[in-house]
């Protein structure tokens, strides 16, 4: 009975986080529709290629933060060498996604609404937060990006 009560409980939690990344997705698509002003045909266009750079974004993020989590305190030069070198690669990495969906997006809704976006999008993260009441999770030791 205890193992049953226990299966429901997490399954309950998990769908609960599911719900409320739902639901956070949904406030920021609507922020965003709103800040922007998007019209109905802007939107079918815009959102497939801004849902596909948010993601490879958030991927991007969290492979590189994985990968500072086993940063040593005190690390060897050669080991600082290599972790210099993995900072130096995200930074070129997330340059070029960037660049790379900041054209498909300014085609889409021109440059001005596209300059917004980027912008928008960390607005919504500091609305979220001042909501929460609290400040930005830090994930462990190292470099962590804050877009």
């Amino acid at each position: 009975m205890l193992l049953v009560t226990t299966a429901l409980l997490l399954w309950s939690n998990l769908f609960a986080q599911k719900e409320d990344k739902r639901s956070i997705k949904e406030a920021r698509r609507k922020f965003i529709e709103e800040k922007l002003e998007l019209t109905d045909e802007e939107k079918q266009k815009f959102w497939p290629v801004a849902d596909e750079y948010l993601f490879k974004e958030k991927e991007l993020k969290m492979n590189f933060n994985l990968k500072m989590e086993f940063m040593p305190e005190n690390p060897s030069d050669k080991e600082a060498d290599e972790y210099y070198k993995l900072i130096l690669k995200f930074n070129q990495d997330e340059y070029e996604l960037n660049k790379t969906y900041a054209e498909k997006i300014k085609s889409i809704i021109g440059v001005k609404k596209t300059i917004r976006f980027f912008a928008l999008r960390h607005e919504f993260k500091k609305e979220m937060i001042r909501r929460a009441g609290g400040k930005p999770p830090h994930h462990g030791k190292g470099h962590h990006p804050e877009h």
